[in-house]
């Protein structure tokens, strides 16, 4: 995300951050409708710990400057 953030600039690199809550949600709402633990569960997980990061290395960014 730090790459990108420095090649796309804060306002683009924002819309990729919304991008992939939007997509987050969408995983979580299907693991709660499907109720099984199956590969959908895994990714998920690795969404909001992607999710998360790419969050947090945007805003470290942003209250750097």
């Amino acid at each position: 995300m730090g790459p990108m953030n420095d090649k796309l600039g804060s306002k683009k690199t924002s819309f990729v951050n919304v991008t992939l809550v939007v997509i987050t949600i969408a995983m979580t709402v299907e693991n709660i409708v499907d109720l099984r633990y199956n590969y959908t569960s895994f990714l998920m997980c690795f969404l909001w710990g992607f999710m998360d990061a790419a969050i947090n290395i945007h805003s470290n960014a942003i209250c750097s400057f």
